[in-house]
């Protein structure tokens, strides 16, 4: 089921995108984190990236590929849902919790 959920979140990313004729079109990327309990599709760009990664540094985290999707999972397993709160940038993103069987988008 999560992955006709995801296809319909992706399509409509890209429907959307595709109106504004946007140049981030690449829905396909997907990142899975702590045994493929945490999985995010992300599409855009975070702006303030660089003080996420210093926040979730000094607070335990670490990253293998300092990806935007990495940052933003690593951002929400953190913050959770006040997330939102610390983001600035344009993206549309989904991240589907397995264990909880969960979707916050």
């Amino acid at each position: 089921m999560f992955h006709e959920i995801s296809h319909f979140i992706l399509s409509f990313f890209k429907q959307n995108l595709d109106k504004e004729k946007s140049k981030f079109i690449s829905l396909n990327k997907t990142f899975k984190l702590f045994d493929n309990t945490y999985t995010i599709f992300f599409n855009g760009k975070l702006y303030n990236r660089e003080d996420l990664i210093k926040e979730l540094k000094e607070n335990g985290f670490s990253f293998d590929e300092y990806s935007d999707e990495e940052i933003l999972l690593k951002s929400y397993i953190h913050w959770e849902y006040e997330v939102v709160k610390k983001l600035n940038g344009v993206f549309g993103f989904a991240i589907f919790n397995e264990k909880k069987q969960e979707l916050f988008i």
